[in-house]
């Protein structure tokens, strides 16, 4: 964030540069460094410190003018996005255009969709993963997080002011708007919890594959618990990572190849068939296709939550 030019506006230089940090984790987690496998973590970060200049914005502006002036937010907001959004966006569609017209259909109604800010909305609509995807990233599908941000914008504002319309001429309302805020981010965090827990359910990515390579699903059956002679449930015994699972089906796509081919991993010990057995599975079955994505479809190829739906 530039320093702002008036005079009247606090400027916090050391959160400013955590935010670029936050940035910067995640473009090296894109480029695929080995020690920035935890970059992602940047995009919480900051959304967070990003929430929290904009609220300190929007309460400094009540404390001088006595109320909140959202065209002049909302105005200053589109002068700082909006330049830089649609020059990239130019720039992809030419460049696309010119050098990589099979992308032309794909990025249609991405383009659109990110000009205006809900590219995430597209997204979920078109039932697309940012992590789970056959073919080349998009080059807009990053502009998720921009159209988050955008939105925080238009709604934060007006929760806000509800909030200090709430508080007149009461004692303690500060504190009383903190822990809304609290609950409101903590409903938040549990929703998305619940929601990643139904999808785990059924497919997780990388959860069954011990290498950590390509993004893969699997689906597994557990024995029944070993019992002793008397016929009580044992407890087995501390030791190295084991699985109750003896049946493994491994969903992959075409790069999961690697992890069960002789060329590429001459050693019968290095390959995942392997790598299942040391953790207690005895049957392993590989169901890999190329192009198979855990969300997304392909040319009328089931993916990998169908296939899993159907071997359950």
């Amino acid at each position: 964030m530039p320093e702002p030019v008036r005079s009247n506006q606090r400027y916090l230089p050391g959160l400013d540069g955590l935010r670029a940090l936050a940035v910067g984790a995640v473009v090296a987690y894109h480029i695929g460094f080995g020690w920035a496998q935890g970059g992602l973590l940047g995009v919480g970060v900051f959304f967070t410190l990003s929430g929290y200049l904009i609220t300190d914005l929007l309460l400094c502006q009540q404390e001088m003018t006595g109320g909140l002036q959202f065209a002049d937010f909302w105005l200053r907001r589109a002068r700082r996005l909006l330049p830089a959004l649609f020059l990239m966006l130019a720039v992809v569609v030419a460049w696309v255009t010119l050098l990589e017209r099979s992308l032309l259909p794909a990025i249609r109604g991405a383009v659109a969709a990110s000009a205006l800010y809900v590219n995430n909305w597209w997204l979920i609509a078109q039932h697309s993963s940012y992590f789970a995807q056959f073919g080349p990233p998009s080059p807009v599908g990053h502009l998720w997080s921009l159209a988050v941000e955008e939105q925080f914008y238009l709604i934060w504002p007006w929760l806000l002011w509800i909030g200090l319309r709430l508080r007149r001429g009461r004692s303690g309302t500060n504190t009383r708007l903190a822990v809304a805020s609290l609950l409101l981010a903590a409903a938040s965090a549990v929703t998305l919890v619940l929601a990643s827990c139904g999808m785990a359910g059924v497919v997780q990515p990388n959860s069954a594959n011990p290498t950590g390579g390509t993004p893969s699903a699997a689906v597994g059956t557990r024995s029944p618990p070993a019992r002793t002679a008397t016929g009580r449930s044992r407890v087995p015994a501390r030791g190295p990572a084991r699985t109750m699972c003896r049946a493994v089906v491994h969903i992959g796509d075409s790069t999961s190849d690697g992890l069960i081919s002789p060329d590429y991993l001459p050693n019968p010990q290095e390959r995942i068939a392997a790598q299942y057995e040391r953790v207690g599975v005895t049957k392993f079955i590989p169901e890999i296709s190329g192009a198979r994505s855990i969300v997304e479809t392909y040319h009328g190829q089931p993916n990998a939550y169908t296939v899993a739906q159907q071997l359950i």
